[in-house]
Formats: C-alpha cells, structure tokens, sequence
C-alpha cells in the first residue's frame, strides 16, 4: 500500500462549476467553515462513490483477492460485518454533506429575470443530497466505490509490520518496547485485547513459573521464546514442543499465553500437523495468514508429524492455500507452531525437520496439595499487563541474544529425536553395528526396512531418501566392488527378516 492510497481522490473534470467568490463584506452572505477535504463531486452515482472515498477512505477497503469489504474501528483492520460497516458508512457520509461538501457552495441567493429569489447554489446541493437517501441511490454508491482504487488492497496488504504488535490502547514497538497511537495506514488486522501498562508487574506468574520450571535459564529461555513468537519473524525457523506428562503448568502456560496474544493466536486442529494420506493444504492452513501463535495440543501416541508441512510453516517462504471452495491466495507464514503434548510425536529421520525441533520439557509434577483452580483465569484478571511486559521483554532480551537454546533443551531434543525418528527405531531393532569397512547393498537393506514399517503402519521413505538418511547420520556409501549396487559401511542386519 502507498500513502496515496490513503488521499482523497482527484477533483472529477466534470464537477459543477465553481461559483466566484462572494464580497465577505457583504452581510448578507453567511460562510461556514469551508472543509477543504471535501471537493465538489459531480451529481451522479461516481460522484458519490467518490465522496465516500472522501469522507471514509482511510478507514474502508475492498480487499480485491478476497472480494470482501474491511473496515477500521477500535485500532485494528476487520473483515467482521465489513459490508454492513461499509453501509453505515454510506449513509453517514450523506448525512454530513451539508456540513462537508455543501461549504462549498455559495449560499448567497440568486436573483430571477424578474426579480425574484432564487435558491442558492448551497440550497440546490443540499436539495439534490437529500434527494440520493434512496436505497438504490446508497447501494450504487456502494458498488461503484467497491471498483475504486483508492480503495483496492490485498490480503498482504495486513499485518506486514513483523515488529508491531497491536494491543488494546496503542501499538507496541517491539524493537523498543515503547507504545505507539493506533493509525489506520499500520493496516494492523491482528490485536490482543491486552493493555499496555509499562510499569505492571506479574508476581502471581512469576511464582508459577518459577513453580512449575526452576530452572533459572530455562525461564528465561522461555521468556525468549514467547518475545519471539511476539514478532511476526520467522528466522528462527523452529517448532516448540511442550512435552510432559499432566498436572506441569504447561496447560496453565499455554492458556495464558494464547489470551494475551488474542488475535494473534490460532488453535490448530491436532490433525493438520500430523502425517495424513491426503497431501493436500488443508483449508485451515489458509486461516494461519497473519496469526503469530499457533498452538495445537495432544497429539495420540504413536502419531507423526507432517515434516514437509512443518518445514513450510516454519520457513519463510511464501506458501499457498485456500478457503473452502475458495480461490488459492499466496501468503508468508509468520505463526510460530507451539505443540502442547503427552505423547512425542514422530519425525523424519532427515536433518531438514530435526533441527526445527526444540522439546521444552515440562518435568515438574505439581502435588494435589499445590494445585490452585483456574489458576490460568486468576493470573490473567489480576495480571494481564505484567505478563505482556514479561513477553515483551523477552522479546528484547530475544533481539539481543537470539533464543540462546540452554544445554538441557538441546539434550532433551536429541533425546526426543533418538525416540521418535523410525530410521533410528529401525536401526536399532533390526541391525547391529560392523566394522567401517564392512558393508550391506543398500537395497537388502531397504527391504528390511518397508518390512518394519509396514508391521508398524508407519510410512515409509523412499529408498533414495533411506539412502540419504542413513548418510546424514554418518554411514557412509558406497559401490559393490563387483556388481557395483549401492551399500551402506558400518551397518549390517541382525538377522534375516
């Protein structure tokens, strides 16, 4: 979007002539306040599509992927009842035209061939406005301004500020941590319900916290994390998961956290990440466009993840999705996927997705005797604005050190990886270790491997991909010194299969 998109439109070469100026000494000539915002517009249904544009331009727009109407209240960009805003708009913007355009005209009175008055230049506008409060008259002027482009934007046009986060009294400058007044051209769809209050604390949450993960640096590494999915940046390129058995905090945690982002969060159906027959995008990826957090919870056991999906998400590459019989429209993932879980997921055995993975292990088991109902509701009536501070000033402390990932998640994380990854799980139950320069064909190899899988329902990869698996963990490849077939050094079956 250009900062003309937000001016009035150009005077129509066809407006009504103007009037030469009146004698201001003359007393009976009454001026008001002329508005110089409101140019004559021509008689006609373009002329009032303009003056809509005049009047309500830098607070509606017609989004030309979507074919929707977005309107501007209350600090944020909205595509909630747009059309019916876009109504009110109308209407009010005929209403003000004895107070706008009409200060244009003249209201000295006119003089007939034989002497008799005739009605100002300001009484004829004014007749002729009253004249368009006709519903067909307001809906032409609501269609033809729908084809305005002074009006036009698009679905990206929203939410580009990656280091703005709008809140309920202002908008935060993440890179200073200081408020900002709401203004329609940030084009800021997204807000949290929260306000900004720089010197609120959060002592209830901070005792949580320090309940629930002693761990000083831990703490402090999850602050980071959440002043990281704060920002509509993605260069970290990681998915979080929170893993642990129930009764951790990391309910309450999670609870908490999705109602300070508001808007900027999206629960994530649990199926969506997970590996599924029907390769497709599915339709709610196409509802992540402009959301910070995505948090999805519980995966079953035994459930993989989506790898290439994950990737995507987690990449800053621009990816394409769709609404329900919906045209596709392309748009960068900015979410941050948070997967709250009992169970480890699966993952591919390939580095692509293993380093996007950072477990934050939730160890702690809160006693019954310590347990406090609706803790999460608690924290958040007595302390929204001091745990927004927490997360804002992990996100400064994030700029200044990255996320800075502490040893014991590092060690978590391989320990999740060693679990999950089926080529590992494969290895371990059906191969025993050889000498280095010992060697299996590849493909024997890949035999054993679909028939594990396939007694596991666990999908398998391809035996070019196995290959390549099997090397990025340090076995290396080889030709058949006589048949010249691929093979593997270091690995052999246990027995036949």
């Amino acid at each position: 979007m250009t900062e003309a998109a937000l001016r009035p439109a150009p005077v129509d070469e066809y407006a009504p002539e103007e009037e030469p100026l009146e004698d201001p000494a003359d007393e009976s000539f009454v001026v008001l306040a002329r508005d110089l915002r409101f140019p004559r517009r021509t008689y006609d249904d373009i002329g009032n599509a303009e003056r809509l544009v005049d009047h309500y331009g830098a607070e509606v727009r017609f989004t030309v992927d979507a074919e929707q109407w977005v309107t501007y209240e209350d600090g944020r960009w909205s595509f909630k009842g747009g059309a019916t805003r876009v109504w009110q708009r109308v209407i009010r913007t005929i209403d003000a035209l004895p107070t706008t355009e009409a200060t244009t005209y003249s209201n000295l009175a006119g003089v007939g061939p034989k002497g008799e008055a005739l009605p100002s230049p300001r009484e004829k506008f004014l007749q002729w406005a009253s004249s368009q409060r006709m519903r067909a008259k307001l809906a032409a002027m609501r269609e033809i301004a729908q084809g305005h482009p002074a009006l036009h934007c698009s679905m990206n046009d929203f939410d580009r500020h990656e280091m703005l986060l709008n809140v309920g009294n202002g908008v935060v400058d993440l890179r200073t941590g200081k408020l900002l007044d709401h203004e329609p051209g940030l084009f800021l769809m997204q807000q949290s319900p929260i306000r900004f209050d720089p010197d609120a604390k959060a002592p209830m949450w901070d005792e949580f916290l320090a309940s629930v993960m002693p761990d000083e640096e831990r703490r402090a590494y999850l602050a980071r994390v959440v002043g990281y999915t704060l920002t509509g940046s993605t260069e970290e390129q990681v998915m979080f998961i929170h893993h642990g058995d129930g009764q951790n905090g990391k309910g309450v945690f999670m609870r908490v956290i999705t109602e300070i982002f508001g808007d900027y969060a999206q629960s994530v159906p649990r199926s969506t990440l997970m590996a599924k027959q029907n390769e497709g995008i599915p339709n709610d990826v196409a509802r992540m466009m402009g959301k910070r957090l995505l948090s999805t919870t519980e995966t079953s056991a035994g459930k993989r993840l989506d790898d290439e999906l994950v990737k995507q998400l987690t990449g800053e590459d621009t990816v394409s999705a769709r609404f329900l019989n919906k045209e596709f429209f392309d748009f960068r993932p900015v979410g941050k996927i948070h997967l709250v879980t009992n169970y480890l997921p699966t993952v591919g055995g390939g580095h692509g997705i293993a380093r996007r993975l950072q477990d934050i292990g939730w160890d702690v088991i809160v006693p019954p005797e310590k347990r406090i109902k609706k803790y999460d509701e608690k924290i958040l009536a007595a302390e929204s604005s001091g745990v927004l501070n927490w997360a804002i000033q992990g996100c400064l402390d994030w700029q200044k050190s990255g996320l800075a990932v502490p040893t014991a998640v590092q060690e978590k994380t391989k320990e999740h990886l060693a679990k999950s990854d089926p080529l590992l799980m494969w290895r371990d139950d059906w191969t025993k270790p050889a000498d280095p320069t010992a060697y299996t064909e590849t493909g024997v190899l890949f035999a054993s491997y679909k028939r594990w899988c396939q007694d596991g329902s666990i999908r398998e990869m391809s035996i070019r991909a196995f290959g390549d698996a099997l090397q990025e963990k340090g076995y290396a490849r080889g030709n058949h010194p006589v048949n010249r077939r691929s093979v593997i050094f270091g690995l052999q079956l246990a027995s036949s299969f």
